[in-house]
């Protein structure tokens, strides 16, 4: 039993190790950095050119410190926004940055997003089949059901 345990921790920090070298520097926010790095996207961003992008973030800021959704809620929304664009890096960063914090949460989901916008190599991330493998292969360790087919 208590080889169990010490395997799954090994587990446990081998996963979050990996994670902290795929996207850059894996952080955790809380509410109030949440905020701050969403609103400073949202100053930077054009709502001509990215319409849906800043309507989100607009409505999804409703005061200085408060924010209603996730990192990986946000990250998977932007992901989706003004499609087929390209993002300007300083967005790209941003989404990755909320994904690789859900990642080193453990969140599986968010390693396979992260994983297909690696894949793909569209709307200004890079493409890189090693990074989507390893999102991938962290996925499918950690029991994600789509990494499985």
């Amino acid at each position: 039993m208590i080889w169990m345990v010490i395997f799954t921790y090994a587990i446990m920090w081998a996963t979050l190790t990996e994670a902290e070298n795929i996207g850059g520097v894996a952080m955790k926010l809380n509410r109030e950095e949440l905020c701050h790095e969403a609103r400073n996207v949202l100053d930077k961003i054009n709502d001509g050119e990215f319409p849906e992008v800043y309507e989100y973030l607009d409505g999804i800021l409703i005061d200085e410190d408060v924010i209603t959704a996730s990192p990986y809620e946000i990250a998977a929304t932007l992901g989706k926004c003004d499609n087929p664009k390209p993002f300007p890096p300083f967005l790209i960063d941003f989404i990755t940055g909320l994904f690789d914090c859900e990642i080193t949460e453990g969140n599986t989901d968010a390693m396979c997003e992260l994983g297909g916008y690696y894949y793909d190599g569209g709307r200004g991330f890079e493409q890189s089949f090693a990074k989507a493998v390893q999102l991938y292969k962290m996925a499918a360790e950690q029991g994600n059901r789509y990494t499985y087919n």
